[in-house]
């Protein structure tokens, strides 16, 4: 009895036990197949599990399903999002172990692949993938590109050009690459580089490239060589210009940028600075004179090349250009290109259109003209300077006809007239200096008390004429004193035959006269006396002195003296410093007499010599 409760317990048991394995057997087995399917599955592409008919389990596959696709939509959505920005983008990830690549669809549109077929979002082989992307990195621009961040530069079939820039980013067993077409950005900063570096009429370098590439050329001494800088001023542009149009002027610029580009040899840098400045390093050269040559067939060509005008008529190119030379002038550019300048400003002032090289002495003299232009303001404005007078008397009696004005300077740096006139003239200020010459020397003349009948002498300068408001001031103030005026005049070469006809209608007006200066320096014919109708005759220092030891010039001064009285003139001798000298040219016959054996120039000389008086 026993035994058989045992048994029919143990049975029990064992049908227990069956059937517990068997139903965790069927309750695993989909658990376990759904395991064994996620871990076969990768990170691209959605999962998809097979229905158990376990509630429980297929919630859960739904979930994980859900989530696949949620992950994978994410990235497909992406390639929308880049297409409403309206961005020319792309985006692909490579999944190592899967080997496979996902992109977005206009990836390979932006890379200009021929095959559409790849235009597409989705995944494709990650050997296809290199393959594709390969081909690029013949295109590489390495200074654009850094670590992560590469641009290329794609040579289209129609001439045109295109840039990429593709940045990575890595990760483990994935990149993540975002793929960008930057042509518009490219050509806006090619446009601004070009826009910075160079002239945009005439596509020459500008002024801050020219100085940086001449500054990177000289980082190589021995490639210089002989070197040349030239500074160059294109004439006439203002002419034509304001004659023709400034469309005309453009024209004129450009078709001397031409010339430029068509003779001068590869190692030259071109520039233009603006307006009708233009410069040239020319560098590399054995000799001076094998650069000069080139120099000179530059300026030829510049002469040769023809202009059109508006009219129908043509002129010539014509420019002014100066030359400082490298390592004979300096071994510095900055210094080269102000010599250079200084050279071309010579040249406009004597002959434009020709070429000349820089001079030292000329830039040291102009330098200490500059140096010293603040001292001509000081001397202007608190009238540092006076007046003093030189008696000019007669040859017979000794008694004086006319004192000879002189400025005197009370500056500490304006030594003497010739510097003050040489300064005046660096500053444009001759004008001020000739105003001021008419007010002041009569105004200090007018202080001398002296006789109606003396005259006084002024050394008016040739190229200056005062306006007529000045003129009516002279009138107002001095018309007293205007009727015993002599106005000196030379013929030095920069006479204004204008100026000097109107100086003889003013003084004259006032029954003033005309004296001809530095005679025997200066040259006259016979057409400026008939045009000056001068009053008296000035002999210059230089043919006054040693007449006794020199029969010759003896001679001179007697035909002078001749010539002069023919006409009717009468004759002042200048620079007599010895007695023997005042004697032999009152016995020639001349009528004054000037100099320092006489009087020195005084603020307020002597009014007589009765011992000379005497004498003569």
């Amino acid at each position: 009895m026993n035994i058989n409760n045992m048994l029919a317990a143990a049975a029990s048991i064992a049908v227990g036990i069956i059937m517990a394995v068997t139903i965790t057997k069927i309750l695993t087995s989909p658990l376990k197949k759904m395991i064994l399917t996620i871990n076969k599955s990768d990170s691209v592409h959605p999962i998809s599990l097979q229905k158990t008919n376990i509630r429980e389990l297929d919630m859960l596959a739904a979930t994980i399903e859900r989530l696949s696709s949620t992950t994978t939509d994410t990235v497909s959505k992406i390639s929308d999002v880049l297409d409403v920005a309206g961005r020319a983008m792309a985006i692909y990830q490579v999944y190592e172990d899967a080997g496979e690549v996902y992109i977005t669809r206009n990836l390979f549109s932006i890379l200009e692949e021929t095959d559409t077929t790849l235009y597409q979002t989705g995944f494709i082989p990650a050997n296809v993938f290199k393959a594709k992307m390969s081909r690029f990195q013949r295109y590489l621009i390495p200074n654009h590109s850094t670590g992560n961040s590469n641009v290329f530069h794609l040579e289209r079939d129609n001439n045109s050009s295109k840039w990429i820039r593709i940045t990575t980013i890595q990760g483990d067993n994935k990149e993540l690459g975002l793929i960008e077409d930057i042509t518009e950005e490219m050509l806006k900063n090619t446009k601004m580089e070009f826009e910075r570096d160079y002239d945009i009429l005439t596509s020459l370098l500008n002024r801050r490239a020219f100085y940086a590439n001449v500054q990177k050329s000289f980082s190589n001494s021995r490639e210089l060589k002989i070197a040349a800088m030239l500074s160059i001023d294109l004439d006439n542009l203002k002419f034509i210009n304001d004659n023709c149009g400034h469309d005309y002027g453009d024209e004129y610029i450009r078709s001397m940028a031409n010339v430029m580009n068509l003779t001068c040899r590869p190692n030259t840098i071109l520039s233009r600075f603006g307006g009708d400045e233009f410069a040239i390093f020319m560098f590399g050269y054995e000799s001076k004179d094998e650069l000069r040559a080139e120099i000179i067939r530059l300026n030829i060509a510049i002469n040769n090349k023809t202009f059109n005008m508006p009219d129908g008529t043509t002129t010539h190119l014509s420019a002014s250009i100066g030359i400082s030379w490298y390592p004979e002038d300096s071994a510095s550019y900055t210094q080269l290109i102000k010599y250079a300048d200084f050279a071309m400003y010579s040249v406009k002032k004597s002959t434009k259109g020709a070429f000349a090289d820089f001079v030292l002495s000329d830039y040291e003299k102009a330098s200490y003209l500059v140096g010293m232009s603040d001292y001509l303001g000081e001397f202007i404005k608190n009238k540092m300077f006076e007046y003093t007078f030189q008696p000019i008397i007669s040859a017979k009696t000794g008694e004086i006809h006319a004192y000879e004005a002189f400025i005197r300077s009370k500056h500490p740096s304006i030594k003497n007239p010739r510097q003050l006139f040489e300064l005046a003239k660096s500053r444009v200020e001759l004008y001020e200096i000739e105003r001021l010459t008419w007010n002041e020397a009569l105004t200090a003349f007018e202080a001398l008390n002296a006789k109606p009948s003396t005259k006084l002498f002024i050394n008016s300068i040739s190229d200056q004429i005062l306006n007529s408001q000045d003129l009516s001031s002279i009138e107002r103030n001095f018309c007293h004193l205007l009727k015993q005026v002599v106005v000196k005049v030379h013929d030095n070469g920069h006479t204004n035959i204008d100026y000097t006809k109107a100086k003889l209608d003013f003084v004259r007006l006032w029954g003033g006269e005309i004296a001809i200066g530095d005679y025997g320096t200066d040259s006259y014919d016979e057409e400026a006396f008939s045009t000056l109708s001068p009053k008296y005759l000035k002999m210059d220092i230089s043919i006054t002195q040693n007449l006794s030891r020199d029969k010759n010039r003896y001679k001179l001064v007697e035909s002078i003296v001749t010539f002069a009285h023919q006409r009717k003139i009468s004759v002042i001798a200048e620079g007599i410093e010895k007695t023997e000298d005042m004697f032999a040219l009152t016995d020639i016959g001349v009528d004054y007499l000037q100099g320092f054996h006489i009087c020195k120039p005084a603020p307020n000389p002597l009014q007589g010599w009765p011992l000379l008086q005497h004498r003569l």
